[in-house]
């Protein structure tokens, strides 16, 4: 029986030994791996959870943040559009921009209030739009305030070319007053006047005018005269004039003959019994119209009117039995 050679054996141990010894320092060493990568992998997932929570609670901020900011433009975009619709002016082009920019901030409110969120980029945008809006309607108020003024100072000038206007149209009045005054006193000094208007009934004698009788029985009479004195008036205008006798009978009826005419006073047509031209030169002129040829005479009275072209000269009244 061969015996076992005890350095072989001893050798053949210690390797196995070693083996062992190999094998435990590996599990050790792959334990403590593990236990590395147990507590790494915690630590990863716990810094995951920091840092995702740090993150909502950023984007929550963030989400505040721009809620804030979001508001904020919507006030102030309200206190634009009221102080917008404040502003009056009568200048129609101010008034269409007026009008332009009110639509614009409505439609700006329109959009802030239907977003739910809004983004960094959309925030500037309306910091953008809320800050030209706000430089726009500062412009209005300086060029509503400037119109108001220039309106002012223009209304000022008005008001005294109203004065200057109202003083001058008085000042003319007055002098047309008084220039018709004038005329007036001029015209009614340039009227022809009478004096002594008479009217007398006569009975024709032979042996010429101066032998006929004055009678007052109807029956008698052949013709009226009537008897007058143009007044001396420098200011009369001087030449012929006609003057005109109109003989109304009782029954309120115009005598007319073979000498009735016709004439008009102020316009007015009117017949005349008799009339005769006078040469008139300022000076006083006696003048005496011979009725004639008139028809017969009846009892009662007669209205004897004198007329120039100017107007009435005088009435008279003959009454026959």
């Amino acid at each position: 029986m061969d015996e076992t050679d005890p350095i072989l054996e001893r050798r053949a141990r210690e390797e196995k030994q070693q083996k062992t010894k190999n094998l435990r320092n590996i599990a050790i060493a792959m334990a403590a791996v593990a236990a590395v990568l147990a507590a790494l992998l915690v630590y990863v997932w716990l810094q995951k959870g920091k840092a995702e929570s740090a993150s909502d609670k950023a984007k929550a901020e963030n989400e505040e943040v721009a809620a804030l900011i979001k508001s904020d433009y919507a006030a102030e975009l309200g206190m634009i559009r009221d102080s917008l619709g404040m502003l009056q002016t009568d200048n129609q082009q101010l008034l269409l921009q007026l009008d332009s920019s009110r639509m614009r901030v409505e439609v700006l409110m329109e959009e802030l209030q239907k977003a739910r969120s809004i983004t960094s980029a959309e925030l500037q945008k309306y910091k953008q739009e809320v800050g030209t809006l706000r430089s726009i309607m500062r412009n209005y108020v300086d060029q509503i305030d400037s119109l108001n003024q220039l309106n002012q100072k223009l209304t000022k000038e008005n008001t005294g070319l109203r004065t200057d206007l109202t003083n001058t149209r008085q000042q003319n009045e007055e002098l047309t007053r008084q220039v018709e005054d004038l005329s007036g006193k001029v015209a009614s000094g340039s009227v022809l006047k009478a004096s002594g208007i008479t009217v007398q009934a006569y009975k024709q004698r032979s042996g010429g005018e101066d032998r006929d009788k004055v009678v007052d029985a109807s029956r008698k009479v052949d013709y009226l005269k009537v008897s007058m004195t143009l007044n001396a008036n420098n200011l009369a205008t001087q030449g012929e004039v006609r003057v005109y006798v109109r003989v109304i009978d009782p029954e309120g009826l115009l005598l007319t003959g073979s000498e009735s005419t016709g004439f008009t006073v102020g316009g007015n047509p009117m017949s005349a019994t008799a009339s005769r031209a006078v040469d008139y030169n300022g000076s006083e002129t006696p003048v005496a119209i011979y009725v004639r040829d008139a028809g017969s005479f009846h009892k009662g009275d007669y209205k004897v009117e004198v007329y120039t072209p100017d107007g009435l000269l005088g009435t008279r009244s003959l009454t026959l039995r």
